[in-house]
């Protein structure tokens, strides 16, 4: 449910990229006008490799943190924001870390790779198994 309603706010928002990235890599954010948007059953589809979002020690929780992330021509995440979920910070920071690590294929549009943008719902819980799901054993990063 929380995933639909992200969706929702984010088409509501008229498909903006964020006002304010939560982390941006080396080249910072690229403007909407220069991002083609992907639904987030393409974004998952497009998957190379991933990370699973790793909680300190003793820290007990689960959430789902909604994430709006930019991927550059190459497939490397570049930005990352948090849409929704992850109320508790230390929650937000490790799904902030893992999405960071994501790559993905690069999308391609008349023959040339274009930066895209995407939802992606993170699994943040003490219970490794259940965040494991997300990110398959032979696409994960050590």
């Amino acid at each position: 449910m929380k995933i639909l309603f992200a969706i929702f706010l984010l088409f509501f928002q008229g498909g903006q990229a964020p006002d304010k990235w939560e982390w941006c890599g080396d080249s910072g954010p690229l403007s909407k006008e220069e991002l083609v948007r992907v639904k987030p059953r393409e974004l998952k589809e497009r998957m190379v490799s991933c990370a699973v979002p790793r909680l300190p020690g003793a820290f007990d929780g689960q959430s789902t943190v909604i994430l709006q992330v930019q991927v550059d021509a190459k497939g490397n995440v570049g930005c990352v924001s948090v849409i929704s979920g992850g109320q508790n910070p230390i929650m937000r920071r490790a799904a902030l870390e893992a999405a960071r690590q994501w790559t993905f294929k690069p999308l391609m549009v008349n023959r040339k790779a274009k930066p895209y943008l995407g939802i992606l719902a993170l699994i943040v819980s003490w219970d490794t198994e259940k965040s494991s799901k997300q990110c398959p054993k032979e696409k994960r990063r050590a």
